[in-house]
C-alpha cells in the first residue's frame, strides 16, 4: 500500500524541523547578534521619541538569553494628554528564543515544501530570506517598543487610557501572532516560488490545412 501524502509531508516536515533546529541551536547566538543592528534601525524609526542607549544580547537573572534595550526619552511624550518627562530611562527585554523561532519555522516549513525544480527551490530560498527579515522587523523591535510604551503608560497615562498600538501589537505577538507570522511567511514564499518558477509550456505548433 502506498504511503498517504500527508504522512510523507509530515515526515518531511519532521526531518526539516530537526535539521533547522540543530542549526539554530548551534548558531542562534550569532544569528541574534547579526539581527541587532536591524532591530536598532527599526526601533529608532518607529520610536523617535526615545534615544537608544543600548541594545544587546545578554543573560537575564533567570539564566535565559534575552534581547535587552535601554532607552532614554529625549522628547516629551504625551500619552492621552499626560506628560512623560524627557531624560527618563526605561529598559525592556524579550526572550532571544522569540527571535530564533522565526528562522526555525520559516526554513523548516520552507525546506519541507514539495518543490521539484532547482529554479523553484533557489527562488524559494531567496524569498524565505527576504520574508524572514520582514518578520523579524515586525516582531522583536515592536515588542521592545511596546514594552517601553507600556512602562510609560503605566506610570504616566490617565487611568482608563487605551493602550498604545505597540502595546497591543506586543500582546498580539505574545498571544500567538509570532507563530502565525512565521507560518504565513513560509507559506507565501513557497507558493510564490512554485508559481513563478514553473516550467514554461511549449508553444503549440499551428496546424496547416495545406497538403504537402
Amino acid at each position: 500500500m502506498r504511503d498517504a501524502p500527508w504522512l510523507r509531508n509530515a515526515l518531511r516536515l519532521s526531518v526539516a524541523y530537526a535539521l533547522v533546529s540543530a542549526a539554530v541551536l548551534f548558531g542562534g547566538h550569532h544569528y541574534v547578534e547579526l539581527m541587532l543592528p536591524l532591530y536598532r534601525v527599526v526601533l529608532a524609526a518607529l520610536g523617535p521619541e526615545y534615544l537608544i542607549d543600548a541594545l544587546s544580547l545578554t543573560t537575564a537573572a533567570s539564566g535565559e538569553s534575552v534581547i535587552a534595550a535601554a532607552v532614554t526619552t529625549h522628547t516629551d511624550l504625551l500619552p492621552a494628554g499626560a506628560m512623560v518627562p524627557a531624560g527618563l530611562s526605561l529598559t525592556a527585554s524579550t526572550l532571544a528564543g522569540h527571535a530564533l523561532q522565526h528562522p526555525t519555522l520559516v526554513f523548516a516549513i520552507g525546506l519541507a515544501w514539495p518543490l521539484t525544480r532547482a529554479a523553484q527551490r533557489a527562488l524559494q530560498l531567496a524569498l524565505l530570506g527576504a520574508m524572514l527579515v520582514v518578520v523579524e522587523c515586525l516582531d522583536v523591535p515592536l515588542v521592545l517598543l511596546g514594552s517601553v510604551r507600556d512602562l510609560a503608560y503605566a506610570n504616566f497615562a490617565v487611568a482608563g487610557t487605551p493602550p498604545a498600538w505597540p502595546v497591543a501589537w506586543m500582546d498580539a505577538m505574545n498571544g500567538g501572532g509570532r507563530l502565525a507570522l512565521s507560518v504565513a511567511a513560509a507559506v507565501v514564499a513557497s507558493l510564490a516560488a512554485a508559481r513563478f518558477a514553473k516550467p514554461s509550456r511549449p508553444r503549440a505548433q499551428p496546424i496547416s490545412d495545406t497538403p504537402p
